[in-house]
């Protein structure tokens, strides 16, 4: 179903979470410090959210293990959300990974791609690792003591005279 109207006042948010088709972990949440609209590709985020209730974080956690199940993903994906006034939108759902993917793993210390793929390779065998056990186990106990962002940089930037440098 596609519904299309902007948000105004909205708060944007990407999640990366893995499934096996009967168990859902979320990698990671999260948010846009831009006003919903701007491109994931191209917003700055922060991780773990800072303004987001516990209801909203609730919320976002169910919708995402109901699509991810629903949908019967196994592997990687990305959901991505948008709330105004604690009420939270599904954006776009993605069965699949997303750019988000490299930097909440570099900043949990979790390889999603690479148990994802691990996932979609095909029955898992004997003594099989659910992905909560390997999330756990890959992350132990330790909660994020900092806030982490990401930050765009884009190849090419205008400038007023209309030309174009390179940036690394």
């Amino acid at each position: 179903m596609l519904i299309d109207q902007f948000l105004e006042e909205a708060t944007e948010v990407d999640v990366d979470a893995l499934a096996d088709g009967t168990d859902v972990v979320i990698g990671g949440i999260m948010e846009h410090i831009e006003e919903a609209g701007v491109h994931s590709g191209d917003s700055s985020c922060v991780l773990p959210p800072v303004s987001l209730s516990p209801k909203v974080l609730d919320t976002i956690r169910d919708y995402t293990k109901r699509l991810a199940l629903g949908l019967k993903v196994v592997g990687l994906m990305n959901v991505q959300y948008a709330i105004q006034r604690d009420t939270v939108y599904v954006l776009e759902v993605n069965p699949r990974a997303s750019r988000t993917v490299p930097f909440v793993s570099k900043a949990t210390g979790v390889p999603l791609a690479k148990i994802g793929a691990r996932l979609m390779v095909g029955p898992p065998p004997c003594g099989y690792e659910t992905p909560a056990c390997a999330l756990q186990r890959r992350r132990g106990n330790r909660r994020t003591r900092f806030l982490l962002r990401q930050i765009p940089c884009f190849s090419v930037q205008q400038v007023s005279r209309g030309g174009y440098h390179s940036r690394p």
